[in-house]
């Protein structure tokens, strides 16, 4: 038996070893060594910034985020989709142009509030619909978001697209590998959506992936994984009780600056970085030393900020603020109101059923699978940047 008791032993430390790397990751501190690790093997320094103010300064004086998260995770998570979320420099610039040429083509906001007040109010009062829960929250939003987009389509949802929208939020949370064919069933989804609503913006261009990429990540992909997460936050019992929502009548006008809270609370950028190849001075005083790469911890900010945090706490500053805050907001209210007001609301809205992969907000109870899915992750990168190492 003793020769077994190395081997075994050995094992289990491992395992151990593992398991404490891949919860320290999303859940403690560990994170900041592994983000500092990989700019360790660029060559380049790193800083974390919990200031509030220099935080806001830091993110609107530079709208590169470097190889960092986005780079190293969340591209990879998005495809085949192109994220604008996660590209740099020409690239990012381009979209951008791009996706701001797009927006002049939309319907109007108020035509969005309307659609997605009247579809919410709908579920709520079906009777065939019992439960509210998070894959049926997604569902209401790609149905809102197909009227609105596409005038007035009412095509039902196929199931393919709301579980490929699931596969993304799988991967983008490093859960796992999302389903490749699920997700190119999507693609070809919003292609077919695009040749009959807005072939003229780009013509031949949207088979590109940079551009049919502006109508499914900002307007179904993303929306649908934010959506699920403010909502498990907004009923959640610890944001009810610290914003004391129990037994309290919710007023529309006000409604904003409680969605910003629950933006705030568990944000869906728990780390915003940014990238300062020349530094940053303020005369002869250097704010930000060259070479480096800035982390911005927004979940702590927004958690600090509490109740009277601002609002470029929810959606950044600069030229990498969201491009579609205004649809989110628009979006978001006439979705909560009635979920929040409704008379069935109450035995209906339980977003916390079904929600899973969250990178903000997850249970703490990885599968082994998906440990196994993490280190090999986390191996593969660390092998590629000492490969490149500058």
């Amino acid at each position: 038996m003793f020769p077994l008791v190395l081997p075994l032993l050995a094992i289990s430390t491992i395992s151990l070893f593992i398991i404490l790397i891949t919860k320290q990751i999303r859940y403690g501190s560990g994170r900041e060594v592994i983000l500092n690790l990989f700019c360790d093997l660029k060559g380049r320094r790193h800083r974390w910034v919990t200031d509030p103010t220099l935080a806001r300064r830091l993110l609107g004086s530079s709208s590169s985020k470097g190889i960092g998260i986005e780079h190293l995770l969340s591209f990879q998570a998005f495809r085949p989709i192109v994220s604008l979320e996660s590209v740099n420099d020409s690239q990012w610039m381009r979209m951008k142009e791009n996706f701001l040429t797009l927006k002049t083509h939309l319907p109007p906001l108020e035509k969005l509030a309307e659609i997605a007040e009247n579809k919410t109010t709908q579920y709520l009062n079906s009777d065939q619909i019992l439960l509210i829960d998070s894959p049926t929250l997604v569902k209401i939003l790609v149905e809102i978001m197909q009227a609105w987009l596409f005038h007035g389509d009412s095509d039902p949802i196929p199931p393919a697209l709301l579980s490929a929208i699931e596969e993304w939020r799988k991967e983008i949370a490093v859960k796992g590998r999302g389903d490749p064919n699920l997700k190119l069933f999507a693609v070809n989804w919003i292609q077919h959506k695009i040749r009959g609503n807005y072939y003229h913006v780009f013509e031949e261009n949207w088979s590109h992936e940079e551009y049919w990429s502006l109508l499914l990540q900002p307007f179904f992909v993303s929306p649908a994984i934010n959506l699920a997460d403010i909502a498990t936050t907004l009923a959640s019992s610890e944001f009810r009780e610290e914003f004391g929502l129990e037994g309290k009548k919710i007023d529309k006008g006000a409604l904003e600056g409680l969605l910003l809270s629950g933006i705030r609370y568990n944000h869906p950028f728990p780390v915003l970085e940014r990238w300062y190849p020349d530094g940053l001075k303020d005369g002869d005083q250097v704010i930000v030393d060259p070479n480096t790469h800035v982390f911005i911890p927004m979940d702590k900010i927004g958690r600090e900020g509490g109740k009277v945090g601002e609002k470029w706490v929810a959606f950044g500053v600069g030229k990498r603020a969201c491009g579609g805050r205004e649809v989110a907001m628009t979006l978001c209210t006439n979705i909560f109101y009635p979920l929040m007001t409704h008379e069935k609301a109450g035995e209906k809205f339980k977003p916390w059923v079904g929600h899973a992969f969250s990178g903000r907000n997850n249970d703490q109870k990885e599968t082994w699978r998906q440990t196994w899915f993490q280190v090999k992750l986390l191996v593969k990168i660390l092998w590629r940047l000492v490969l490149h190492k500058e």
